[in-house]
């Protein structure tokens, strides 16, 4: 089963978690600062999907926190 999750961004992420199967697609950019996490984590048998629409993943500069991508398709 496959979950889309439109973001309205930019705005801070806080701790996001993208689970084996799941999708998440970015209506905008998906901004981190602070102490933000991004945790994507997919499985052989079921990869997430990131499909950015022309859309970015960034900083703000003064982010500390973690970005984790396993077993991900990125797309757009």
């Amino acid at each position: 089963m496959l979950l889309a999750a439109a973001l309205c961004a930019p705005a801070d992420a806080g701790v996001r978690q993208v689970k084996a199967g799941e999708t998440l697609t970015l209506a905008e950019d998906l901004v981190l600062s602070g102490d933000d996490v991004l945790d994507v984590a997919g499985t052989e048998a079921a990869p997430c999907t990131i499909v950015g629409n022309g859309h970015a993943i960034r900083t703000n500069g003064d982010w500390t926190g973690r970005l984790s991508l396993v077993r991900c398709t990125l797309r757009d």
